[in-house]
């Protein structure tokens, strides 16, 4: 009340009755409200499901990077060469299958060395299956 009188009184300006909102101007804001914040929601919850499929992608990435460079470390002839089913060892929640050829080409001998790194399937909030399968080659030369 007191700015309605400051308004009058120091620049002679009348604003007229105070008007309140109607009901049905107040249901059509909150709609919009409510429509914005589950927009943002189901923008929110899907970045959450992608950030966690994608630190999947990047740990199964690793895992196959750090196996072949174990691999390399090692000497050429204690690399053990497998069948197709390889090797396959459990780290954490991923599979990881270690399948290592022998070949020759012009003369030199060669090792080619497969990293398989396999999450299994989970089921995400909005019902997808969610499954993570990261494969690596590397060739060593004798």
């Amino acid at each position: 009340m007191g700015d309605r009188l400051f308004l009058k009184r120091y620049f002679n300006i009348n604003p007229g009755p105070v008007k309140a909102m109607t009901l049905a101007e107040l249901l059509f804001a909150m709609s919009i409200v409510a429509t914005v914040l589950l927009t943002m929601i189901g923008a929110l919850t899907g970045g959450l499901e992608a950030l966690q499929k994608s630190t999947s992608y990047n740990q199964a990435t690793i895992l196959a990077q750090t196996t072949i460079e174990n691999y390399r470390a090692m000497d050429f002839a204690a690399i053990p060469v497998t069948d197709s089913n390889g090797i396959v060892t459990t780290k954490g929640d991923f599979i990881v299958k270690v399948v290592i050829d022998q070949g020759t080409c012009n003369g030199q001998t060669f090792k080619k060395i497969t990293v398989n790194v396999l999450k299994e399937a989970a089921k995400g909030s909005r019902g997808e299956v969610k499954k993570v399968d990261v494969t690596m080659e590397s060739f060593l030369i004798d």
